[in-house]
């Protein structure tokens, strides 16, 4: 699959790529990713570590809203992370708009309770 590379970590690269839920970042092997004229491919991005929230993951809260555009969305926007979150201006808006059930401060609780192991299924 073609991939980008973002940054290095270590023995990994973050990479992203988009896929039919929209556009992903995972952490992948150093040496899984590689060079062919010129476009950078990644063959196990399946296997990487996912990079961010799963904001689609919402969508269990809150039923009624469709958590794969939600996440879209946030990541159109940049907003991978809690931290992306608190920085984006635009964040306010495109949670009223996508998510009007909820709050800021209720997706804010949500990331936290997500990057502490709770469960959302």
């Amino acid at each position: 699959m073609q991939v980008k590379q973002l940054a290095r970590k270590g023995r990994s690269l973050l990479i992203e790529w988009e896929d039919e839920e929209g556009r992903q970042r995972s952490y992948v092997p150093l040496g899984s990713v590689y060079d062919k004229q010129g476009q950078t491919f990644c063959d196990c991005v399946s296997v990487g570590i996912p990079y961010g929230v799963p904001w689609k993951e919402i969508a269990h809260l809150y039923p009624t809203i469709d958590g794969v555009a939600f996440q879209q969305e946030l990541r159109r926007l940049g907003i991978w992370t809690l931290d992306d979150l608190d920085r984006t201006a635009e964040a306010n808006s495109a949670i009223r708009q996508i998510g009007g059930e909820f709050t800021v401060g209720e997706v804010k609780k949500f990331a936290a309770e997500y990057l502490h192991g709770g469960a959302h299924e």
